[in-house]
């Protein structure tokens, strides 16, 4: 991928090096909002004679968008697009109080626009709005502004092709959790990026419109950190170590990887098992929806394992490595008494993953706050890494 977007802007830049000798042409536009509202939309006017909503009766607002086009040609342009606002008169977080002192000006978009010399394939490069297919009311998956690659192809009157890289959170781990405690391996922007790759269909024909699409996304272990008091995501969109926003993620202990393989295996003599000599066995799995760390651990190391047995049952995959049928990948916890039979090695680099409790955020039972507590003290005593 970096290797296409290096091309990408190469090619932009050539462009614009080819476009150099000709004037470029600067255009403005925008809009300025000016609205006020008069009016109670609350169902609650009073309890017991006193006020439950703080909702103004009488507000007023603005916003101000500028828009500047640079064109060199129809093939080369740029765009900034500047927002001033919301601010609500009188607001000083806003800029609508008295002196007007607001830091608002935002930029909600700054791209470039080019086509392929001799092609018909158009590319928008840089932050910009990005909408998933939709016929009203906007996409309820990906409708906002962000950080992207957008390509486009129209093939005739009726079919194209678009697709689209975009990364919307990368470079915001700082080692703690969003209430300042220390939190994972405390390396900042550590595995905390977040990638989405999507591809649409447009189709269009007499009465008939239909856009089928595809999205596929990847984000790091510590992408999320800072939601909902703390957040993590072991290597698939939407599976995180959180769950609800009203629950609470408490980290407890990392429980490292190992890899287990028969004991007469080639690796077994090794004390520690780079993770990549593992791709050219034979794979044994918990099944895809079970083993988001152990596939993490394998991507990471850029490898692709040869999966021969898929099973939801851990102890099966111990039975099947210790009759010779492949090798694994499984936390230590599992092997606690159970490696007789098996050669167990440490990765290198070392995998893991996260322990954790989850309890109601706010005011739990005070149960709940002596069970959290008791188990927390306990392992801070007893807790030791199966290797």
């Amino acid at each position: 991928m970096k290797k296409i977007l290096t091309l990408m802007l190469a090619a932009g830049m050539l462009l614009g090096a080819a476009s150099g000798a000709k004037a470029i042409d600067f255009k403005a536009s925008g809009e300025w909002l000016v609205g006020f509202g008069l009016g109670d939309g609350s169902l609650i006017k009073d309890v017991d004679n006193k006020k439950y909503h703080h909702d103004d009766t009488f507000n007023a607002g603005q916003r101000v968008r500028l828009q500047l086009d640079a064109v060199a040609s129809e093939s080369l342009s740029g765009t900034v697009f500047f927002e001033i606002g919301d601010q609500m008169w009188g607001n000083a977080e806003s800029g609508g109080a008295l002196g007007a002192d607001g830091k608002v000006v935002k930029v909600k978009n700054a791209y470039i626009d080019w086509m392929v010399p001799n092609t018909d394939l158009k590319l928008r490069m840089g932050l910009q709005a990005v909408a998933l297919p939709n016929v009203a009311g906007g996409s309820a998956i990906m409708d906002g502004d962000a950080a992207a690659v957008v390509a486009s192809y129209q093939f005739n009157d009726n079919v194209g092709l678009t697709a689209l890289w975009m990364r919307p959170l990368n470079d915001n781990y700082t080692g703690t959790n969003a209430d300042g405690e220390a939190y994972g391996n405390g390396y900042n922007n550590y595995l905390d990026n977040m990638d989405l790759f999507a591809l649409m269909l447009p189709l269009k024909f007499d009465g008939v419109e239909l856009t089928p699409w595809a999205m596929y996304g990847m984000q790091g272990k510590n992408t999320r950190f800072n939601e909902g008091g703390v957040g993590t995501a072991d290597g698939a969109l939407d599976v995180t170590l959180p769950g609800p926003e009203d629950m609470r993620i408490i980290p407890l202990a990392e429980d490292p990887l190992v890899a287990i393989l028969p004991k007469d295996h080639r690796l077994a003599k090794l004390d520690k098992i780079p993770t990549r000599e593992l791709a050219g066995d034979p794979f044994i799995s918990l099944l895809q929806s079970s083993a988001h760390d152990i596939h993490r651990a394998l991507d990471n190391a850029g490898i692709h394992p040869d999966i021969r047995f898929t099973t939801k049952d851990d102890y099966a995959i111990l039975a099947m490595v210790e009759q010779g049928l492949g090798i694994s990948i499984v936390p230590s916890l599992l092997i606690r008494g159970r490696a007789q039979n098996l050669a167990v090695r440490p990765l290198e680099p070392q995998a893991s993953r996260t322990i954790a409790l989850a309890i109601p955020q706010g005011e739990a039972l005070p149960v709940v706050n002596a069970f959290a507590q008791t188990a927390i003290d306990w392992l801070k005593e007893n807790w030791e890494p199966a290797l």
